[in-house]
């Protein structure tokens, strides 16, 4: 379970892969505006998405926040969340 913009959300602990602490992503250029950048996480390289901005959320990122590394159906990818 985690919270973002004061509501609290879950996902299934199986697609969790890890919850390491907020780095600023590397941008890069992306039409999707969720799309935060990437990090390399022990030399793989990973999407960072804000699903705050996804579902239209308000959200800032704080000493608190944490990437959520989860395993999607097309590889892994980090979430930030509060």
């Amino acid at each position: 379970m985690f919270s973002l913009g004061g509501e609290e959300y879950a996902l299934p602990i199986t697609r969790v892969q890890e919850i390491i602490r907020h780095a600023e992503p590397r941008s890069v250029a992306s039409h999707d505006p969720a799309v935060r950048g990437v990090i390399s996480l022990r030399g793989k390289i990973v999407p960072v998405c804000d699903l705050g901005v996804r579902l239209g959320l308000v959200t800032q990122v704080c000493d608190a926040s944490k990437i959520v590394i989860v395993e999607a159906g097309s590889g892994t990818v980090g979430v930030v969340v509060d």
